[in-house]
C-alpha cells in the first residue's frame, strides 16, 4: 500500500479545493496551504505541488487545482488560531473514529460542534475502501 503521506497529498488538495469551488463557485482565485511546524506532510505536499501545478491538461478539469495553490508554507500553531481548530478538529475526529464501539469517545461532542460550525465536508476511508481502492492500483 502507499505511503499514507503520499495517499493523504493524492487526495486532500482535490477534495478540498472541489469543496470550495463547488461551495463559493467564482470566488476561488487561489488558495494557500500551510502546515504546523515540522509537519511530515509539508514537504511532499510541497513537492508534488511544484511537479503538478505546471501540468494543466484539461481547463476547468480536475488537474487544474495544483494551480490554484498559491502558497505552501510553515506557520506556528501557536500563533494562528485556524491551525489549531484544525488540529484540535483532527484529534478529535480521530479519536472518535478510532476507538473501540464499546467505548465512549474522548471529543465525540467537540468533533460534532465543530463541524457544525466550521465550513467542511468529510470523507471516511475505512480499512475496506483502502484495500479496494490501492489494490486495484497494484494490479
Amino acid at each position: 500500500m502507499s505511503d499514507p503521506i503520499e495517499i493523504c497529498n493524492d487526495h486532500c488538495p482535490y477534495t478540498v479545493l472541489a469543496w470550495y469551488v463547488t461551495k463559493y463557485p467564482g470566488i476561488v482565485h487561489g488558495a494557500d496551504y500551510f502546515f504546523d511546524q515540522n509537519e511530515p506532510f509539508e514537504e511532499p505536499f510541497r513537492q508534488k505541488w511544484a511537479k503538478e501545478k505546471g501540468r494543466i491538461i484539461s481547463p476547468g478539469g480536475i488537474d487544474m487545482f495544483w494551480s490554484l495553490i498559491k502558497t505552501v508554507a510553515s506557520a506556528d500553531m501557536r500563533d494562528n488560531p485556524a491551525l489549531q481548530a484544525a488540529d484540535v478538529l483532527a484529534w478529535a475526529t480521530n479519536r472518535n473514529l478510532s476507538r473501540p464501539p464499546d467505548e465512549p469517545a474522548l471529543g465525540k461532542h467537540l468533533e460534532h460542534i465543530m463541524k457544525q460550525i466550521i465550513p467542511s465536508s468529510w470523507i471516511v476511508w475505512d480499512e475496506r475502501k483502502f484495500i479496494q481502492k490501492y489494490a486495484e492500483q497494484e494490479a
